[in-house]
């Protein structure tokens, strides 16, 4: 999943997902084993919300998204740099990135118990609200077959591109305040840091995948792509087939990223998506 800067909404969200999901999974599956109802969920912190005009202000949007996981009982959190909106991370922003998460749980002791907002009556109002609605998408997708079925006629990429086209028009109408945006916009941009592309490094890991190439052994990696393909063609003729252990074994014998997924492409095809206006 991911998580906005709405903090209420978001921790909200996170608890109205873990509701939904033991509900169906009971439905569905006709269990109470805590193993299958209990949901794990990972979150990415919402980069897309990232602004490359005064990048610094981007800490105080990646924490808040880090505290609504952390107060929504989120598991696992990938935060991104406050500098990914102009150019890879630097070093140095990805260990504030990564930090923020055990800042808040080890020194502000935010995770030190399960479900804090629990109780709240706004929170419990929220949950409630989100719930209801998130059960309408759930049934919507299901009436048109299932996600993948939902995916193949558009469904998710339209309403994403519609949501997207909402925002942006808010952004530039000045209703949805962005600060450093169209709200407190510094005259003088303030230069940072930023990621820098190596020559050198791109050189050395060129003769380093040539090397390997060269010293890895022709026969075995013919072998294990072609069961790789075995596996594929099965899987497109409908068989249940797991395709992961020939790749770990192609991996292995140092078949190439390129090569395994350059199959892959041949068996499976690519997705396109469809235009959306």
């Amino acid at each position: 999943m991911t998580a906005d800067n709405d903090l209420f909404e978001e921790v909200a969200k996170f608890r109205a997902v873990r509701r939904l999901w033991a509900k169906i999974a009971r439905e569905r599956f006709k269990t109470d084993d805590p193993r299958v109802i209990a949901l794990r969920i990972t979150v990415f912190t919402a980069a897309h919300k990232l602004t490359a005009q005064e990048p610094l202000n981007n800490l105080i949007r990646t924490t808040m998204q880090v505290l609504a996981c952390i107060l929504g009982g989120v598991e696992n959190i990938h935060v991104p740099a406050y500098d990914e909106a102009l150019a890879l991370p630097t070093f140095e922003s990805t260990r504030v990135a990564n930090l923020t998460k055990q800042i808040l749980n080890d020194e502000c002791f935010v995770g030190s118990t399960v479900d804090p907002m629990g109780g709240s009556y706004y929170l419990e109002s929220l949950t409630n609200q989100m719930e209801e609605k998130a059960r309408c998408w759930y049934e919507k997708v299901e009436a048109m077959g299932g996600a993948i079925a939902a995916i193949e006629k558009g469904f998710y990429l339209k309403e994403m591109a519609d949501g997207m086209y909402r925002y942006q028009k808010e952004v530039e109408s000045g209703k949805r305040p962005v600060i450093g945006v169209n709200k407190f916009v510094l005259e003088k941009e303030v230069p940072i840091k930023i990621f820098k592309g190596n020559p050198e490094a791109e050189k050395r890991q060129i003769e380093r995948l040539n090397r390997i190439r060269m010293e890895r052994d022709p026969a075995k990696v013919e072998s294990a792509l072609a069961k790789v393909r075995a596996v594929a063609e099965a899987k497109v003729a409908g068989k249940d087939e797991n395709i992961v252990p020939p790749i770990l074994e192609a991996v292995r014998v140092y078949a190439t990223v390129g090569e395994i997924f350059g199959l892959l492409r041949e068996v499976f095809g690519e997705y396109r998506p469809s235009a959306v206006l």
